[in-house]
């Protein structure tokens, strides 16, 4: 084969999005969008995604980048969030081999490079194939155990949109659609906007979600552009901004990513002197989901499900609360898998014991949780 590379700074936004949308294994993980947001995060000192050819024809889309974390530690990572693993193109299982031996090459060429000691990726379910077939590829899912990464297998929580409404409805839990009944009967209402609906409040209400956001959080959480690029997201069709209003005034947000034929709760704040009172992000996320269902929609992913502790990933108290309110919208559990590499065998020993650690001092034993 005549392998060659072209990088993500060397195409437009409508070239890259056209070779994403010819390999089947590609998610919102690979887009334009999702790596431009993604790039700008604490820490990432390069970004070299790339392409791969075989004399012009297209074989994979590879997200590369480099972090470092301030204190002496680098990883290929996206501010040590991971990378979308590498999307392939469809071939026979020897020359996909040789293609992704070719791929793991560059990587540790990275590494090396960025004097970096470990890489991390993650493969979404909600890719091309599952959006356009509707089928759930499992072929080539662990292919990187070959390379020594080991993986974290979570759910990812999915209303499948392409069902009536009142089976949607079926599916909420009694209490939490009452909560969306009382929101609306106090006289909440949803407004939604994006590059055609409500285009002219659009800066305003971007400015006073991101002043929401900073407010509850109580400190910056990230850099300046990331914000800027979810901004320009809004404005290009690939995100919408839901907000819930009482007396003319927003008191919640929830940002939504748009790809293909799904979309993803990416970020959400509630003014914290109104949420007790009205409880709108219940109404909010469900408002979003009859939103993207009306346009046409498959998809609506909620986000990942934490239950308690796995051996290499120990849920906080607050993560595991707010996945019992996410599940209380119904939905499908699809996996997302997250891949960790080492170079460096002391930060892996080192890491892979202080996670052991912290699992077995957690309570694992096998028990009907609480809803």
């Amino acid at each position: 084969m005549a392998y060659n590379i072209k990088y993500f700074a060397d195409f437009s936004q409508k070239g890259w999005d056209k070779e994403v949308q010819r390999l089947k294994e590609a998610s919102y993980y690979h887009s334009w969008h999702w790596l431009c947001y993604a790039s700008r995060m604490s820490g990432v000192i390069s970004h070299n995604s790339f392409a791969l050819y075989d004399e012009g024809e297209l074989l994979a889309i590879c997200p590369l980048a480099a972090t470092d974390n301030g204190s002496g530690v680098r990883a290929l990572s996206f501010g040590f969030g991971p990378l979308g693993a590498p999307a392939l193109t469809s071939s026979h299982r020897s020359e996909r081999r040789k293609t992704l031996d070719f791929i793991i090459q560059i990587y540790l060429e990275a590494l090396e490079k960025n004097k970096a000691e470990k890489i991390i990726f993650a493969r979404h379910p909600l890719n091309q194939d599952m959006l356009d077939c509707g089928r759930l590829d499992f072929k080539y899912c662990f292919e990187l155990l070959r390379y020594q990464f080991f993986y974290l297998v979570e759910n990812i929580l999915a209303i499948d949109l392409t069902r009536e409404e009142e089976d949607l409805v079926k599916e909420v839990g009694k209490y939490h659609y009452r909560h969306i009944k009382r929101t609306r009967k106090k006289g909440v209402a949803a407004k939604v906007f994006n590059s055609s609906e409500n285009s002219k409040e659009l800066d305003k209400r971007f400015s006073e979600f991101r002043q929401a956001h900073f407010a509850a959080s109580g400190k910056k959480t990230r850099p300046d552009e990331t914000w800027d690029i979810m901004h320009q997201c809004l404005r290009e069709k690939k995100a919408s901004l839901f907000a819930a209003f009482y007396d003319n005034e927003p008191i919640s947000f929830l940002f939504a990513g748009e790809w293909n034929k799904m979309a993803f709760g990416w970020s959400q704040a509630n003014l914290l002197e109104r949420e007790k009172e009205f409880s709108p992000r219940h109404m909010l996320e469900w408002e979003a989901m009859l939103y993207y269902k009306k346009q046409g929609f498959e998809f609506y992913e909620l986000g990942r499900m934490h239950y308690g502790a796995q051996p290499f990933y120990v849920s906080s108290p607050k993560e595991k609360s707010i996945s019992v309110f996410k599940e209380r919208y119904g939905g499908v559990l699809l996996p997302k898998i997250t891949w960790t590499g080492y170079k460096n065998p002391k930060l892996q020993k080192y890491e892979v014991e202080a996670l052991i650690g912290r699992y077995l001092k957690e309570d694992n034993i096998i028990k009907i949780p609480q809803s």
